[in-house]
């Protein structure tokens, strides 16, 4: 089992990776796979710990009298959303704009290949949340700044923006904006005078 949980996400609930690990089994119902985990881990011992740290989180709720009995475990919504695999592309096709006029005046649709740009994505996000949240704040950014300079008319077609995963482009200027928010100052060469 390959799991992928944000460190955010463990801090905001106050549980460890372990325990996100646990309820993970619970949810995909593999039981056996929690019980052997839990004997090569040797962390049985904690197990009713582990419960209710994650009852506290409002992950999962359970019988007190009888932690052992594993099918009484029930995962709560919470949980569900937090690993949510919802169809992210989708939100990058909805934000990303539909069309521009080029250089040459002649108006060039952006949206094309649906199906083709959704592989891409998938193949390069594989349900990540937090890839795909970072991948559409670059976005933003992008969107952001060819409004500020008027340059929509360079912006790449998606299946081309995907491909060559242009929003690393924007990586840099995520950052940019993150420290003049919090209030840094500029590094050496940054500021013109």
């Amino acid at each position: 089992m390959l799991l992928e949980v944000s460190l955010n996400t463990l801090k905001k609930a106050r549980i460890t990776a372990h325990q996100f690990l646990i309820t993970r089994f619970l949810v995909d119902k593999r039981i056996g796979e929690l019980i052997e985990y839990l004997k090569l881990s040797n962390s049985e011992n904690n197990w009713e710990s582990d419960l209710e740290n994650l009852q506290k989180a409002s992950y999962i709720s359970y019988n007190k009298e009888n932690p052992k009995d594993f099918l009484a475990i029930k995962v709560s919504p919470l949980f569900y959303k937090e690993i949510s695999d919802g169809d992210f592309f989708e939100e990058i096709f909805m934000t990303f704009p539909v069309k521009v006029i080029r250089t040459n005046g002649v108006a060039d649709f952006l949206r094309t290949e649906k199906t083709y740009c959704k592989n891409i994505y998938d193949s390069k996000v594989a349900r990540n949340k937090s890839k795909h949240e970072h991948i559409l704040m670059c976005l933003k950014k992008e969107l952001e700044i060819r409004k500020q300079d008027n340059s929509f008319k360079y912006i790449k077609r998606l299946s081309n923006w995907l491909a060559t995963d242009e929003w690393k482009s924007y990586e840099g200027r995520l950052d940019e904006s993150t420290r003049v928010q919090s209030g840094e100052t500029n590094g050496y060469g940054i500021d013109l005078e």
